[in-house]
């Protein structure tokens, strides 16, 4: 399922609105987090939680030229959406698959949104691809299930802006070096 909320323009149904401290975007989280816990609630009442992996992650960081009452927060990264400094593009992920995925274990390995394919082929027991021509993504398992020892299954990571190369990020036994070509500054038209 993909959610709309948390991107602009900022909406929440009147359950929602005003409901939290943090504005628009507060509000949109409280709503969105209140929809997944329904999702798991029938997974689990459907008994099939256990056979189901739910991922949430974002496709970029928060739209700072909207304005901060309107926009997520990077934990303390530089940078926004759009721009390929950490706070642009590295995004949290939650990985839900009781029994499988350890529970309340974090890791730092860089992974790719373009990864969750090739992953769930994996897990579903199908055959990735030799020809990864068309397949941009590697299988993340490892990250997945053992968080703890795990390494990105990345040597090389792109950043594109729009169809332009804006960085390059590189990891070398363990120690990650980026080139950057080019970022957007973004500036509100809001004075």
């Amino acid at each position: 399922m993909s959610f709309l909320h948390v991107h602009t323009p900022l909406f929440s149904s009147p359950k929602f609105r005003n409901a939290s401290k943090s504005g628009p975007f507060g509000d949109n989280m409280e709503e969105m987090d209140n929809a997944v816990g329904k999702i798991l609630n029938v997974l689990r009442e459907l008994d099939i939680d256990r056979g189901t992996i739910t991922i949430l992650t974002s496709d970029n960081g928060p739209y700072a030229e909207e304005g901060w009452n309107f926009a997520g927060r990077t934990g303390g990264l530089k940078g926004s959406k759009g721009q390929t400094y950490e706070g642009g593009i590295r995004m949290p992920a939650v990985a839900r698959w009781p029994g499988h995925i350890p529970a309340g274990k974090t890791t730092d390995a860089l992974v790719n949104t373009m990864d969750i394919f090739p992953t769930l082929l994996k897990f579903a027991g199908a055959e990735i691809p030799k020809d990864t021509q068309y397949i941009d993504g590697r299988d993340m398992s490892n990250v997945l299930l053992n968080p703890d020892k795990a390494r990105t299954p990345h040597e090389f990571m792109f950043h594109y802006c729009g169809t332009n190369l804006a960085a390059v990020r590189h990891v070398v036994n363990d120690k990650v070096y980026k080139f950057h070509f080019a970022t957007p500054i973004w500036q509100s038209e809001k004075k």
